[in-house]
């Protein structure tokens, strides 16, 4: 657990405040964010695991901020990775398409994976969220602290021990 947060209900409100953050930087309203529970136990295998998932009709949007093995917290950078692919489902909608004879649902193509590659360039272009790309662990730790301060309201202040 980084020093920043004392326990997983500090480090998922502030992943919350992050997703908040991204679609605001990336222009997308009506999104909600939610975090993946399912998932207690580690996994033994980690190639077929689900890092996050959107509903297109709630706007709801899923994500696992925990390792798959040893269940700790993901760095922010991985975090808004999913998060940006999580936002192009939104940006670049599934379609239909007619191959091999049947019908398909097209959800992962070359022009969504294009959508998400600038949703991750414009988030590492803001000033926010770029800090949280390509830092070493220390230096992300300092980073969170002087960031969370305009992120985190009066409530959640007193409850991180800050007047």
């Amino acid at each position: 657990m980084s020093l920043l947060f004392r326990t997983h209900e500090e480090f998922e409100i502030f992943c919350g405040q992050l997703f908040h953050l991204a679609c605001d930087r990336l222009k997308i309203r009506g999104l909600s964010f939610k975090i993946m529970t399912g998932r207690q136990k580690p996994v033994k295998s980690i190639n077929n695991i689900t890092l996050g998932y959107t509903s297109l009709k709630t706007g709801a949007v899923t994500i696992d901020v925990y390792t798959p093995k040893n269940r700790k917290p993901k760095s922010f950078a991985s975090i808004l990775r999913t998060i940006a692919h999580e936002i192009a489902h939104h940006q670049k909608k599934p379609y239909r398409q007619f191959y091999r004879g049947r019908w398909i649902i097209r959800k992962h193509y070359p022009a969504f994976y294009h959508r998400v590659n600038k949703n991750i360039t414009q988030l590492k272009k803001d000033v926010i969220l770029g800090q949280y790309f390509n830092t070493p662990n220390k230096k992300r730790e300092l980073l969170t602290t002087d960031a969370s301060a305009g992120f985190l309201d009066s409530s959640s202040d007193k409850r991180l021990g800050k007047d």
